[in-house]
């Protein structure tokens, strides 16, 4: 249909464990937009769930948040993401935590922990804003912005302290087809990306 959809919140006042091969999301089918996304808690765990904000039809897709006052961590293949599948374009997604860490994969390999933005139809990916004081990636973790046919897809990292990659990590915004890649912006203290980890605009 052509109505908007409605906003989800999720709030926890101590700490928030969120572990399974579920999704948490909001979307939309039809033109009207989706609802944004927001999560907020003092420490967040994920482990082999979702939290998504998408759409596959002309409306755009929601914003997701997310708030933590303490630490983000990421694993077993968690993934926080925004997707346009369709004609709309995807929302943004925007982290504050004090400390982020995103690491491994799924354990049958299919997944990378990851934060993503992307636009796999004709829709615009969202753009990706950290503002931490230590982000941690390890194990072939992810921080993506890509897009197929739509431009956008920008990173921007306002990190205070600490900004670590290991073993084949990767922060990269990618472009195909007639998409116009976006930007990587990293303010940081200290940057250390050993073990064949990448940072890369393309």
């Amino acid at each position: 249909g052509k109505g908007k959809g409605g906003n989800l919140t999720v709030k926890a006042a101590e700490s928030l464990t969120l572990v399974g091969n579920g999704v948490i999301s909001t979307s939309t089918f039809g033109d009207g937009d989706a609802g944004n996304l927001t999560v907020s808690a003092r420490d967040i765990e994920m482990s082999r769930l979702g939290l998504f904000a998408q759409t596959e039809n002309k409306g755009n897709g929601g914003n997701l948040t997310v708030e933590v006052a303490e630490s983000l961590t990421l694993q077993d293949g968690a993934i926080i993401s925004t997707i346009s599948l369709g004609d709309g374009d995807a929302g943004n997604i925007t982290i504050s935590a004090r400390d982020i860490e995103i690491i491994g994969k799924s354990p049958d390999g299919k997944y990378f922990s990851s934060l993503t933005a992307e636009g796999r139809a004709k829709g615009a990916a969202g753009s990706i804003t950290i503002n931490s004081n230590n982000i941690r990636l390890e194990n072939q973790a992810r921080l993506t912005a890509e897009t197929q046919a739509g431009d956008q897809g920008s990173i921007t990292i306002n990190n205070n302290k600490d900004l670590i990659l290991r073993n084949n990590s990767r922060i990269t915004t990618n472009a195909t087809d007639s998409a116009t890649g976006g930007n990587i912006a990293i303010k940081t203290e200290n940057l250390v990306a050993p073990d064949n980890s990448d940072i890369s605009a393309n």
